[in-house]
């Protein structure tokens, strides 16, 4: 894999999306798609990736991860992976009121499904 191209951030920010794309996309020509591990994010490298001149989804394609409204509600809505919120709601309240009747939960993994919701940016 090529690691110079995983970018971490030291928050989740659009201002700190926008400037670690704005470098990357600077040193990287080659690159056709980026991945966001928050919509917060994607709508960062939007803005940094609009100024750059670069076609979305022409030269490159945008993904985020949450479903929020940020993702759907831009120029170009950001195609993103849905959580189902809810889901992880009722089964946290369900393995706390298990654990507070004394009942020690046997699982320590789960899986919620989420959804690949496709929008304009891919």
């Amino acid at each position: 894999m090529d690691n110079d191209i995983i970018i971490e951030t030291d928050e989740v920010s659009q201002q700190e999306a926008y400037s670690k794309t704005k470098v990357l996309l600077s040193k990287r020509s080659d690159i056709d798609g980026i991945f966001c591990s928050a919509d917060q994010l994607a709508c960062g490298a939007l803005k940094a990736i609009y100024e750059l001149g670069i076609s979305i989804p022409g030269q490159i394609r945008l993904t985020g991860f949450d479903d929020t409204l940020l993702s759907s509600s831009g120029i170009i809505p950001i195609t993103t992976v849905h959580q189902f919120v809810d889901k992880f709601g009722s089964l946290g309240a369900d393995i706390l009121t298990d654990m507070i009747a004394g009942n020690i939960p046997e699982q320590k993994h789960y899986t919620i499904p989420v959804e690949l919701v496709k929008r304009a940016s891919t």
